[in-house]
């Protein structure tokens, strides 16, 4: 990291859950003005306890500005769109902070929510959703760089349309090809 940016990078925080993994890091100059740095975990993996999918967050407050980071790995498989929205809703439901009895991010927000009270947060993983087409037309789609019809076709996007999963979340423009399973020419 130091390598790649000219910058010198500190630990912030870490958490892990099974082969989950956040780190969060700050630049050398912030790292007196990092505070309150807490952890959380919520497995959902083999029989709602494995550690194999879930979600780990790290918080913490720079400059007295609460920071939030989720890190998840939801259900696989192309139909198991249910599932991996009840990962994200068990996420935002359950996951508390060391020593705090209240929890929720999404439409579990309240006063004192792990959410309600970050300036920011992000939440990134492999979240499984899948695009919702054959593999071929797919394919051509991602060779013609036919992003349109990729993200028409987005099981993510179509399900925050719906309120299902990462309620009051906005994705970044997707202009790249799909990451998963597709042979790149």
């Amino acid at each position: 990291l130091c390598k790649a940016t000219g910058h010198q990078w500190i630990r912030a925080g870490t958490r892990q859950l099974s082969g989950i993994l956040l780190g969060v890091y700050v630049r050398d100059h912030l790292g007196k003005s990092v505070g309150e740095v807490e952890t959380c975990s919520v497995a959902r993996g083999v029989m709602g306890v494995g550690g194999n999918k879930g979600t780990v967050g790290v918080s913490l407050t720079i400059h007295r500005r609460r920071l939030l980071f989720l890190c998840s790995h939801f259900a696989a498989h192309q139909n198991a769109v249910e599932k991996r929205n009840e990962d994200y809703s068990a996420a935002a439901r359950e996951l508390r902070l060391q020593g705090s009895d209240q929890a929720g991010v999404g439409p579990y927000r309240g006063e004192g929510s792990l959410l309600g009270d970050a300036h920011l947060a992000v939440w990134v993983g492999d979240f499984n959703y899948r695009v919702d087409m054959p593999y071929s037309q797919a394919c051509e789609a991602a060779y013609a760089k036919d992003y349109a019809a990729l993200r028409s076709r987005d099981q993510c996007l179509r399900e925050m349309a719906k309120g299902a999963t990462f309620v009051g979340f906005s994705e970044g423009e997707l202009n790249f090809p799909p990451t998963y399973k597709f042979d790149k020419r």
